[in-house]
């Protein structure tokens, strides 16, 4: 199975020279104006715990003693 041979693109490549552009309202957008940063979130208020809570756990103490499975 063969590709058929590549033919010459017929002539030059020609790029129209740019005109003057159309008149009307500038291409360019409009400045966006600065967001303002966002504010400072509201501080969390921080609920003592619950009576529902259980106590917090203990840190295992340091034990030579092996772990029974």
């Amino acid at each position: 199975m063969s590709n058929p041979p590549i033919e010459p693109f017929p002539g030059p490549v020609t790029v129209p020279e740019p005109g003057p552009l159309p008149p009307g309202p500038s291409p360019a957008p409009d400045p966006q104006p600065v967001p303002e940063p966002f504010p400072e979130p509201f501080p969390t208020p921080v609920e003592p715990p619950g009576p529902d809570l259980p106590p917090p756990v203990e840190p295992f103490p340091d034990s030579d003693q092996p772990l029974v499975a």
